[in-house]
């Protein structure tokens, strides 16, 4: 995760999720989520890489995880753990958007090297799914229709 610097020497570039780490993608071609963090993560924090590349590289390392996490996510649900991989990597997300708008992030938009906007988007898509497995199932008003509906003072 990134906080006030562009260039965190000793931050993974994506928050390791124990579930996850043992992945191996296929969109890293066998490669664990593990072992690709740790190499962006020292490609970031090479000398003389701008923070714009180096939050691009975070980037690329964080939407490895998230595709680890899609693939996995049936599994995840079962044992209980999506929750906490899925808020872990919705947090990395958050602070990767801010190091992007405030130190800027490389351009490319083709793989493995996504935009800004691509980031956006699949964090919102991680979002909906942490409300729609996680959050309250009814709201406030439907709870109150249903309870009334039991007491029997609802026709």
């Amino acid at each position: 995760m990134i906080a006030a610097e562009p260039i965190e020497k000793e931050r993974p570039a994506v928050v390791p999720c124990e579930a996850l780490e043992a992945i191996a993608s296929e969109m890293l071609k066998g490669v664990t989520v593990k072992r690709f963090g740790e190499i962006i993560s020292w490609a970031a924090a090479q000398p003389g890489v701008p923070p714009n590349a180096a939050n691009a590289l975070r980037v690329a390392g964080w939407f490895a995880e998230a595709t680890a996490f899609r693939e996995a996510e049936e599994r995840l649900l079962s044992e209980g753990t999506h929750r906490p991989c899925l808020a872990g990597l919705i947090g990395a997300g958050e602070n990767l958007v801010w190091a992007a708008e405030k130190f800027g992030m490389a351009a490319s938009g083709s793989p493995p090297f996504p935009t800004l906007e691509d980031l956006k988007a699949t964090l919102d898509s991680l979002q909906t799914t942490f409300r729609c497995e996680h959050g309250p199932k009814n709201s406030e008003k439907t709870n109150e229709l249903i309870g009334q509906l039991l007491d029997g003072s609802q026709p």
